[in-house]
């Protein structure tokens, strides 16, 4: 089997479990399953305590470099049906 083939087979395998996990994740507002669309991504929470920590011994000056918000990686659901958003952590 070609290096190409399998990257192809790996691809086709992954958008089929995704759209399987797709097919069982309900809406949380019209109760309904199936037709949600999932995109990985990260989004900003709160503000993380080393980072403040480290701002507090540094006098502010990392703060330049980092930020205070801690960045987590979430999941985010739509639902084409009644175009619901919602995130899962």
């Amino acid at each position: 089997m070609s290096i190409f083939k399998a990257i192809r087979q790996w691809q086709v395998d992954t958008v089929e479990r995704q759209n399987a996990q797709e097919a069982t994740i309900v809406c949380p507002h019209c109760h309904k399953s199936g037709g949600v669309e999932t995109e990985y991504g990260k989004q900003k929470r709160g503000i993380s305590g080393g980072k403040a920590s480290a701002a507090a011994l540094t006098g502010g000056l990392s703060i330049l470099g980092t930020g205070l918000s801690r960045k987590q990686e979430v999941t985010f659901c739509t639902y084409r049906n009644c175009g619901m958003d919602w995130t899962v952590e």
